[in-house]
């Protein structure tokens, strides 16, 4: 394979471009989660309470968290 003489890698500064990153991950997050309406928000809670099914964890058996749903509610 031929190797391009404008593309050279480094570790010098890693660590520093890794933590911006982190951060701006943060950000991005936290503006996504205020963004979320009360309905949204009550979707992906009841979503994680059945279980993570990407992992094989799921709970079918148990019913949705109606009764916490409606305690946040009010």
């Amino acid at each position: 394979m031929r190797r391009s003489a404008r593309v050279s890698y480094t570790w010098e500064g890693a660590a520093a471009r890794l933590d911006r990153m982190a951060k701006a991950n943060a950000r991005a997050d936290e503006a996504w989660l205020r963004s979320l309406s009360m309905e949204e928000s009550a979707r992906i809670l009841e979503d994680l309470c059945r279980g993570i099914p990407e992992l094989g964890v799921t709970s079918e058996l148990d019913p949705p968290p109606v009764v916490l749903w409606r305690l946040w509610r009010s």
